[in-house]
């Protein structure tokens, strides 16, 4: 039997761990060793604070304002490759894991000038006491997992409606945004009426459910208002809208593209002045609205019990009061789809004045586009539905100038496809329009 010198031979087990998985995986020994040492030294370093994370974005529709969830991280001065410091309003912060989510366009809330413990504060000093951040930029190969975060100078005021116009505004939004400072052009000239000075610059805001509704034109009051003189007041419209910072290249569809986009970037010019500009509230006339959803619909449970109307009617007999029931769409929703567009819709079973809960009935479709030949239909319109669901989406391919397409809902009643209980049906009709 041979005898094998091994006095000089390293561990096997190490060699092997030493050995780094491809593609950045977390539990590869280089990343474990950076960890393992950030764990042993980050209870020493000097510039460790306590500040607030956004904990979700907001892709959908709600009056709540955004909750924060207190995290613990370590804050560095930001400086140009000249070595000199931008200032206050930019700052570059760490994690002790390094496995922690920073996305350009994540949201932070604190004040350089206090770090105090928000534990000890009420929402309402954080929210008025502290400053929203905005992470801009990150490099997301390196394992040091910071990112450099800009501090909102200033907000942007949005208009809520019930229809997207200006004839139904019910609340108001004030955005946080950051104003860039640098003027990128200033010059002055003259209509047949008055001078204007014009002077262009960018604003910075997350990408979410409110800000994906700016367009060109809106008009926005930004900087403080000088209540005493109106003249020194100005309000700057729109120029242009850059989303960016896209997650993925492709996606599947309006909500996917939004939730993957991170940052909204705008450019101002001046504009002239408008006797219904608010200057005390900061929301300029013709100001970007967002869409209001209902969260107070009156919506009931199919149960037995929640059916009954004053001790009459239940499931058992409710086809005696079938008039009483109907099938209804969200108000004021588009029934002209252009060329190219797809519009989501959503239906609701009422009875009475009441609404049932949507994901405890069940639902079925009958598309048909009349005056088309059921094999050629598929060229001009594409209906998406998830089985069961009351929500449906539809496309429009081509425009269809001899017919409508006409969506038959069907809904049965309590829950169930094959239930024996009575159906609710009606009818949509939908114009698949042109480029206008």
């Amino acid at each position: 039997m041979a005898i094998i010198d091994t006095s000089n031979t390293i561990d096997s087990s190490i060699f092997l761990k030493a050995k780094l998985k491809d593609n950045m995986v977390g539990d590869n020994y280089y990343i474990e060793n950076i960890q393992a040492r950030r764990n042993r030294d980050w209870d020493y370093r000097f510039n460790r604070v306590d500040i607030e994370e956004e904990l979700e974005r907001q892709y959908h529709y709600t009056k709540d304002i955004p909750v924060y969830t207190p995290i613990e991280v370590v804050i560095n001065n930001v400086k140009s490759e000249k070595g000199e410091a931008y200032g206050s309003d930019w700052s570059t912060i760490a994690f002790k894991d390094l496995k922690h989510p920073c996305d350009l366009g994540s949201r932070y809330r604190f004040s350089t000038y206090n770090f105090e413990d928000p534990t000890t504060l009420t929402e309402e000093e954080k929210h008025y006491d502290k400053s929203i951040w905005i992470c801009v930029n990150r490099t997301p190969v390196t394992a040091g997992n910071s990112g450099l975060i800009r501090r909102c100078n200033s907000t942007i005021a949005f208009n809520g409606s019930t229809d997207l116009t200006n004839d139904k505004i019910v609340e108001h939004h004030f955005e946080p945004c950051i104003i860039e400072t640098e003027m990128k052009f200033i010059q002055t000239y003259n209509n047949k009426t008055v001078p204007i000075p014009q002077s262009e610059f960018y604003v910075i805001m997350q990408c979410n459910y409110f800000t994906n509704f700016i367009k060109t034109n809106d008009r926005i009051i930004v900087g403080t208002s000088d209540l005493l003189v109106r003249e020194n007041n100005y309000v700057y419209k729109v120029k242009a809208v850059v989303k960016t910072d896209s997650k993925k290249t492709f996606n599947k569809d309006a909500q996917d593209l939004l939730e993957s986009t991170n940052l909204i970037i705008l450019a101002l010019d001046r504009d002239l002045v408008s006797p219904n500009d608010d200057f005390i509230n900061r929301i300029a006339f013709n100001a970007p609205i967002y869409k209001v959803e209902d969260q107070n619909k009156d919506f009931v449970d199919i149960d037995e019990g929640d059916i009954k109307d004053d001790d009459e009617g239940s499931f058992d007999n409710a086809e005696n009061e079938i008039n009483e029931y109907s099938l209804v769409m969200d108000e004021d929703c588009e029934q002209k789809i252009l060329w190219g567009e797809e519009c989501e819709y959503r239906v609701f079973l009422k009875y009475k004045d009441k609404l049932f809960d949507s994901k405890k009935v069940y639902f079925n479709y009958e598309v048909d586009l009349k005056g088309i030949k059921e094999e050629r239909q598929s060229v001009y319109y594409e209906f998406v539905n998830e089985k069961g669901s009351n929500i449906f989406k539809i496309k429009n391919k081509k425009q269809c100038k001899i017919g409508k397409l006409n969506i038959v809902v069907k809904c049965y009643v309590p829950t169930h496809e094959n239930d024996d209980k009575f159906l609710i049906t009606n009818t949509f009709e939908f114009e698949l329009g042109g480029i206008y």
